[in-house]
């Protein structure tokens, strides 16, 4: 699979309508690429959300949600993640499709809360809140 390219995916079954994969690496690296996932969750029973938008990088266990990756990159208001996201703002129907995904982050407010949730589920287990925010800056 090529490198610093999008694949997406389409999935007919399972939790998630869209995989899209991006592999990066640098042209002068020696390790090998790293993967990223962004994932369209087909609608679950009993998810209040909707359809969402998850993440997994790749130091990450589980996937977490897009509006979690923004605020751990410092971008914590709900209209700024949406003009990152969306090409045209007033692009009503992508807007709306988008509004689960930024609910479903609403519990993390802060930059430090989204690298404590995301340094929780890394592969952290047993360090303190500390470790944990440092390890969600990789």
């Amino acid at each position: 699979m090529a490198h610093n390219v999008v694949h997406v995916f389409t999935k007919s079954m399972g939790k998630h309508a869209f995989v899209a994969e991006i592999r990066s690496q640098a042209e002068s690296a020696l390790r090998p690429a790293s993967p990223l996932y962004v994932k369209l969750n087909n609608r679950v029973h009993g998810n209040e959300h909707g359809r969402t938008i998850h993440v997994q990088l790749p130091f990450l266990r589980d996937t977490i949600p897009v509006g979690i990756v923004f605020r751990a990159l410092g971008i914590t208001a709900d209209a700024e993640i949406l003009r990152y996201i969306c090409y045209d703002i007033n692009d009503n129907e992508m807007v709306e499709a988008l509004i689960p995904s930024i609910r479903e982050a609403n519990e993390i407010t802060s930059q430090v809360e989204a690298l404590k949730f995301i340094g929780r589920t890394g592969d952290t287990v047993g360090h303190d809140s500390e470790r944990a925010i440092a390890y969600g800056f990789f």
